[in-house]
Order: structure tokens, then C-alpha cells, then sequence
């Protein structure tokens, strides 16, 4: 599968990627200005499309790179059947904890020796 990926180049304008089979592949640009590569190990091509910086370079592989996501290593569907805690243990924003997406709270000031200010 022909992937194409959003990660910075190098100064030689290639990304590597060392790949799950032992092989590198290198992300050149090609005529449009993305940088590309044949993918051809279907366990790469799934842990680079898992990772969210890599994507589908022809818009008809995208049914592929979906299946290749929702497959582990045999075969299977990835979903688990969670801690048994009843909540979804979905992904939520990529993985990042739940608590990057909360509101800032403002910093005691430092005129009240790191206490917080009473309300009048």
C-alpha cells in the first residue's frame, strides 16, 4: 500500500521508517509534493496508519487502511473487552489523557504567598 505521511523531512527531504518486517522505507516526495512510499509489510503498514501520521496515498486504499487498522497481528478485531469496570474505555483525542483537553486554572497569586485568594 502506497502511504504518504504529515511527518517533517529530514534535511535530505526523506522520512525512515524502520519497519516491523526489518526493512526501511523512505518517504520521498513525489510529483504532487507529498512524501511517499510503498508499504508492502501489512504489519508496518498497520502500525504506521495506528499512529495517525501516516495515511493512505490513493484515496481507494482508504477501505484497506481501515480494515488493516481494525486487525491485530492475528487476524482479530483490536477492540477489547475493556476492565470490566463498565465504562467504554474508548479512545478519546488519539490517547492523550482526558485531562490534556481540561481548562487551565489560574495560578495562585504570587502576592499571597501561594495561597489562593478568599472571596469577599
Amino acid at each position: 500500500m502506497k502511504l504518504a505521511t504529515l511527518i517533517q523531512p529530514r534535511v535530505d527531504g526523506t522520512v525512515i521508517v524502520h519497519g516491523d518486517d526489518g526493512k526501511d522505507y523512505v518517504f520521498e516526495r513525489d510529483a504532487d509534493g507529498e512524501l511517499v512510499c510503498d508499504v508492502d509489510h501489512e504489519g508496518t503498514a498497520s502500525a504506521l496508519l495506528t499512529g495517525g501520521n501516516f495515511y493512505p496515498a490513493d484515496a481507494g486504499d482508504y477501505d484497506a487502511a481501515l480494515s488493516l487498522t481494525r486487525q491485530d497481528s492475528q487476524g482479530g478485531d483490536q477492540q477489547s473487552e475493556g476492565d470490566g469496570d463498565g465504562d467504554d474505555d474508548e479512545i478519546v483525542n488519539g490517547g492523550m489523557p482526558v485531562e490534556a483537553d481540561s481548562p487551565l486554572k489560574p495560578l495562585p497569586s504570587a502576592a499571597a504567598n501561594g495561597k489562593p485568594k478568599k472571596a469577599k
